[in-house]
């Protein structure tokens, strides 16, 4: 790949960045939806500890318009502004690596959505911790 090709790349990941939208995902148990995923940024405010479930594998990658093929993926970011942990779960066909726990804190646990297989009926992604 030329120098140009790798700098417009680049340049395409920035702009997908400069998209991404705050979603206040509320204060309790829930499962995330697949918009709120790819809105990117979650926010949430629990006073006692709350579990996030991310969506199955099937409904993620149907749901994502940017999915080109296996091994791509986006960033998503949590913040959490309340006084007890969240926890990640990921839904069927997701596994975590790394950290499940948002911390209480005013900044934001960064994770990367790998979707490492779009293949239909094998459907399969990662959450990764940065």
């Amino acid at each position: 790949m030329s120098y140009h090709n790798q700098e417009r790349q680049v340049t395409k990941l920035v702009d997908i960045d400069n998209q991404l939208t705050e979603i206040d995902v509320g204060d309790v148990d829930a499962t995330l939806t697949a918009s709120q995923i790819h809105g990117g940024i979650l926010a949430s405010s629990p006073s006692a500890p709350a579990t996030f479930t991310f969506p199955t594998a099937s409904i993620l990658i149907a749901a994502d318009p940017t999915l080109k093929k296996s091994g791509y993926g986006r960033h998503i970011y949590f913040r959490n502004d309340g006084t007890s942990a969240i926890t990640l779960a990921p839904g069927t066909g997701g596994t975590l690596s790394g950290s499940d726990t948002v911390a209480v804190s005013s900044y934001s646990a960064h994770y990367y959505i790998r979707y490492s297989n779009i293949s239909s009926g094998s459907e399969a992604y990662q959450i990764i911790r940065l």
